[in-house]
């Protein structure tokens, strides 16, 4: 039996990757504390596919102060009851989590 080999090439890509064509100008905030929002200076930065540079969005480009922020809302999202809760109790959401994915 003769076998055939399938090579991805860059014509038969861009079927699988035209679904962001139409969106490269859509913005994706950032979550920070429940909340989705922007870089605090308001900069941002256009996002490039490496396989075909194609733009797909604009993402904020997140200042040190925003990391701090976010920093900050996940180490007490943390200690409000993730890090002290029983390893069975994590690894029971964890796996409902996996569930839903």
């Amino acid at each position: 039996m003769k076998r055939e080999e399938h090579i991805m090439t860059g014509a038969t890509a861009p079927a699988e990757t035209a679904r962001f064509s139409d969106d490269h100008d859509r913005e994706y905030p950032m979550l920070i504390d429940g909340e989705w929002v922007g870089g605090s200076d308001g900069g941002t930065f256009r996002c490039v596919d490496p396989y075909d540079n194609t733009e797909w969005g604009i993402v904020p480009a997140a200042t040190p102060e925003d990391v701090d922020r976010a920093v900050r809302a996940a180490r007490r999202a943390f200690n409000a009851g993730w890090g002290t809760s029983s390893p069975f109790l994590r690894s029971a959401l964890l796996r409902r989590l996996g569930d839903l994915l």
